[in-house]
């Protein structure tokens, strides 16, 4: 789930934690296994930066936010989404806590088949979408749809690419991009870099869902103040520059915007500013992170 926040002139877009939630899903009749299958995003939309994909359910086409750091979702529809494609949601609740720490309830539903390109899914539980946001989307995707791929984010190219696990892209020498592991936890994905002002290691999640942009389209990753040492190293008031070194050697400049989120337990995010930036190849098995240098 996401939560709106709007700051003086940013828009944030942020992921919730869920607390409780089990679903399962199949691949029917996949190209997968033979090849790469190419999903478009839509990254201009309503709102700058969130990538948007098409996805059919029940013959319906829905516009949803990708979002990686919904890590224990598959898909997750507006009340609307769900009236639009006649999915009648259980009595069951499930627990969620949203990035203040807020907590509230929402109903799932099981749904025999989605369609996101060439690839079908059976058997998805679709959980309620509560949080109003401005981005144009009718829900979100998250990690657990995708977390059985390989993937491209490719967000100069406008798209992702999905891949088998024991597939890798042909297109690019992937020796020549900086490897570093990560940790796959119930959170999402966690990175961890060293800051070289604050000189200590913060830890971050890989969150497309995390979008901070000024009305100047100056995009910004996020930063909790209180990981700062001193709150006086701060650009100004809402804004901190830092070189974040990842893997002990490769440095990585980076524009946070200062956000103090109660939930998760990360010092911030890597949202639209680090992936418009960078495309990254994601290999789910061996918990590794591939980035263009």
């Amino acid at each position: 789930m996401r939560s709106k926040i709007y700051v003086k002139s940013f828009y944030l877009l942020i992921v919730c934690i869920f607390l409780t939630c089990s679903s399962f899903a199949d691949i029917k009749n996949s190209e997968i296994e033979r090849q790469s299958v190419i999903i478009p995003i839509e990254l201009n939309g309503k709102m700058k930066g969130m990538p948007i994909v098409n996805v059919t359910v029940n013959g319906q086409v829905l516009h949803l936010a990708l979002d990686t750091g919904a890590d224990n979702v598959f898909i997750a529809l507006t009340p609307e989404a769900l009236a639009k494609t006649e999915i009648k949601t259980s009595k069951e609740i499930k627990k969620n806590l949203d990035v203040n720490g807020q907590l509230y309830k929402s109903h799932s539903a099981q749904v025999s088949e989605i369609k996101i390109g060439n690839l079908s899914f059976n058997n998805i539980t679709v959980f309620e979408e509560l949080r109003k946001t401005d981005d144009g989307s009718e829900g979100i995707i998250g990690n657990k749809l995708f977390d059985k791929f390989n993937i491209l984010i490719d967000y100069k190219e406008s798209r992702i690419i999905l891949y088998s696990n024991i597939s890798l892209p042909s297109f690019v020498d992937l020796n020549k991009w900086l490897k570093i592991p990560f940790k796959h936890e119930d959170i999402g994905i966690i990175i961890e870099g060293f800051s070289e002002k604050q000189k200590k290691n913060f830890r971050f999640c890989l969150d497309s869902g995390a979008v901070a942009v000024n009305e100047k389209g100056k995009a910004f990753d996020l930063l909790k103040s209180t990981a700062l040492v001193s709150i006086k190293q701060t650009d100004n008031e809402k804004t901190y520059s830092d070189n974040i070194i990842i893997n002990k050697k490769n440095i990585f400049p980076m524009n946070f915007y200062l956000f103090d989120f109660a939930k998760p337990d990360v010092d911030g995010f890597l949202g639209y500013a680090f992936l418009s930036e960078y495309k990254i190849f994601i290999d789910f098995k061996k918990e590794l992170i591939y980035i263009e240098n």
